[in-house]
Order: structure tokens, then C-alpha cells, then sequence
């Protein structure tokens, strides 16, 4: 027979020890690099943290209700140590970072942010950079630069 006092002792008792697990196996911080130092320091892949200017945005073309359109690819954007301004991705240099977000629409071209970043153990074929996967990010307030960005 079904006893439903019983059933519940169990299950508090099962989600006490998820919380406290939770709580007393937290993980630890994770490193902060320097976008230069980015590609040596996550050769091995990993979670990581850096600072840098959104310097370009993908943006999906619109596409009229009756017509086929080609699939957009994941959206992205690349950051930069030097707030300066790209126009098409390939433009990037050795110390730009293409992270996927899952999202497009959610960042300002020039501004400043935070990002907890997951690296990807393996390069794919032509990229110089490990996949990177945007994990948070937040704005970095009282540090944006007074200048317009340079082309």
C-alpha cells in the first residue's frame, strides 16, 4: 500500500542532500585571461573568463515570408582586447575571439563586457581559434572608452 507520509520524509530527505551537496562541492572561480593570451592559455579547452569590446554581431538577413531562404548559421560575435570596428568576421585578427552565443541581438557594437567563456578542446579544420561557447556575460560599467571606435 501507497503511504504518502512516508514518500515525502524521502523526498525531503533526498532534496537536503542535492542543496547540500550543491553548497559544499561548489566549483571554484574560473581563471580570468586576457584575450591575447586566450588561444595558449585554453589549448586544453575549459571554462575561462575575459574582458573585451564587442567589435561585430551576426546578424541573420530578413527573409520574405514566400521566399527560400538559406539557414542562418549559429549566431556569434567576436570580441577584441582594442575597441576598434570589423565589418565581416574574416576580418578578425589573431587576438579576436568568435564566441557563439545562441544569441544575436543582445550586445552594442564597441561596448565593453564580462564573458565566462567554455573552450573546446579541439580546433576544426582552417579555424585559429578553439570553438568557444559564451556562457555569461555581463557589462563592464564605468570603463567604456570616450572615444568612437577606430576603423
Amino acid at each position: 500500500m501507497f503511504d504518502q507520509r512516508r514518500l515525502a520524509r524521502w523526498v525531503s530527505g533526498v532534496c537536503a542532500v542535492v542543496l547540500f551537496h550543491s553548497f559544499a562541492f561548489a566549483v571554484p572561480d574560473s581563471p580570468f585571461y586576457p584575450i591575447a593570451q586566450v588561444q595558449q592559455k585554453t589549448s586544453g579547452g575549459g571554462m575561462f573568463e575575459t574582458e573585451g569590446y564587442v567589435v561585430f554581431v551576426s546578424v541573420c538577413p530578413p527573409c520574405p515570408a514566400e521566399a527560400v531562404c538559406a539557414l542562418c548559421p549559429m549566431p556569434f560575435i567576436v570580441i577584441s582586447g582594442k575597441n576598434k570596428k570589423i565589418k565581416y568576421a574574416d576580418e578578425m585578427s589573431a587576438n579576436d575571439l568568435m564566441l557563439s552565443t545562441g544569441r544575436g541581438g543582445d550586445f552594442i557594437l564597441g561596448k565593453k563586457y564580462r564573458f565566462k567563456i567554455k573552450a573546446d578542446v579541439f580546433k576544426q579544420p582552417g579555424e585559429h581559434q578553439n570553438r568557444m561557447e559564451l556562457l555569461d556575460f555581463s557589462s563592464v560599467r564605468g570603463r567604456a572608452p570616450k572615444s568612437k571606435p577606430s576603423n
